[in-house]
């Protein structure tokens, strides 16, 4: 898998115009949007439901640990936290 993952990506860097990738670009663009949409509309529709046994003990808002969920949020989206440094 790793010697595929080489080649293509060897492949992929001869390619002079990044215009070729602008399909592909909005296509994720819209993926992105539609996983937004989905997580919050289900985050909002079982926000009434406190009185589930399943939620018992769960807060909307850790104020322990809430800060290290903002530092995690901005290093796995798409690889922000590696650019912002550079």
């Amino acid at each position: 898998m790793a010697m595929f993952t080489f080649w293509l990506f060897s492949a992929l860097c001869f390619i002079r115009k990044v215009t070729v990738f602008s399909s592909f670009h909005v296509f994720s663009d819209i993926m992105i949007l539609m996983t937004v949409f989905v997580v919050v509309g289900f985050g909002i529709s079982n926000w009434d439901n406190q009185k589930d046994t399943k939620l018992q003990g769960v807060y909307l808002l850790n104020s322990d640990t809430f800060t290290e969920a903002i530092g995690f949020s901005i290093y796995a989206f798409e690889g922000i936290g590696l650019v912002l440094p550079i």
